[in-house]
């Protein structure tokens, strides 16, 4: 009889020990990217992808801005610092959660990223940041391939027609025609924005605000060749997202995968493809 209670309570013993197990959140080595060229650099503002394991019981969204920095349901609260700051959370799911880079820290070299799933912290990281680290958001969510590139006077994605499944307005832009990409880790902006922060609400932003400039106006190439710069900044509603405006040059190529890249102080973005005519 006593033999029985010592297996029945090795294997509550055991039994707790692996849901305790489960329970503790890994991130992977390397394991935070850039959200939009899946690089493992980050930069101030930027936002990253993070890749582990029990990060949490289901897929968690944040419902409104500024984000939370404590992301909470009846099964999870999750948290997570990187340098030593909490990080505002978009997302998290089992194996997978965005955050964005806190505004202000060391800008060069690597600093540590730790998250907290109902008080288990996880192994910290290291995560290597740069004042910049520009990416280019694409229609795969991976990095390659069509980029998210707008047209600015149409609101065509200007990429081949029927190219992205359940999107009608998609089509080639024209030499000459005014075009905005959405991107992130493009540093430092002014006026400056809070952590988790959109420079404007969901409704619109009010008559006169001043948009949020980039300290570094990169350099857009299509197809190799310089595009005229309008505008970059945050886009208007939206956390750590950056919009850079240009115009095609006459001297752009054309085609259905012509190459677009951003280039800053030294740092370029993942290479994607859009469509001219």
């Amino acid at each position: 009889m006593g033999e029985v209670r010592f297996i029945r309570l090795a294997l509550v013993c055991n039994v707790s020990l692996a849901i305790a197990t489960a329970q503790q959140p890994i991130i992977n080595n390397n394991g935070g990217v850039n959200a939009a060229s899946y690089v493992p650099l980050g930069a101030p503002g930027s936002l990253l992808v993070v890749f582990g394991t029990n990060l949490a019981s289901k897929t968690i969204v944040a419902s409104s801005t500024p984000l939370t920095t404590h992301l909470q349901t009846d099964t999870d609260d999750i948290s997570v610092q990187i340098g030593g700051q909490w990080a505002p959370i978009y997302y998290v799911s089992p194996t997978q959660l965005s955050v964005q880079v806190p505004w202000v820290f060391a800008t060069s070299g690597s600093v540590i990223m730790a998250m907290t799933r109902n008080g288990k912290e996880s192994a910290p990281v290291w995560v290597p940041v740069a004042q910049v680290s520009p990416g280019i958001f694409t229609v795969s969510q991976n990095g390659q391939g069509m980029g998210w590139v707008i047209n600015a006077i149409t609101g065509k994605v200007a990429q081949p027609a029927g190219s992205i499944p359940g999107v009608a307005n998609v089509g080639p832009a024209a030499v000459g025609d005014h075009l905005f990409l959405y991107a992130t880790g493009l540093g430092q902006v002014a006026p400056a924005v809070d952590n988790g922060a959109a420079p404007c609400p969901l409704s619109g932003c009010p008559p006169g605000a001043r948009q949020s400039t980039t300290f570094v106006t990169p350099v857009v190439r299509i197809g190799g060749v310089q595009a005229k710069v309008e505008f970059s900044g945050l886009s208007p509603q939206f956390v750590g997202v950056y919009q850079v405006n240009f115009q095609v040059p006459a001297e752009a190529p054309t085609g259905n995968s012509v190459l677009l890249q951003l280039q800053a102080v030294g740092y370029n973005s993942n290479t994607v493809t859009l469509a001219i005519q």
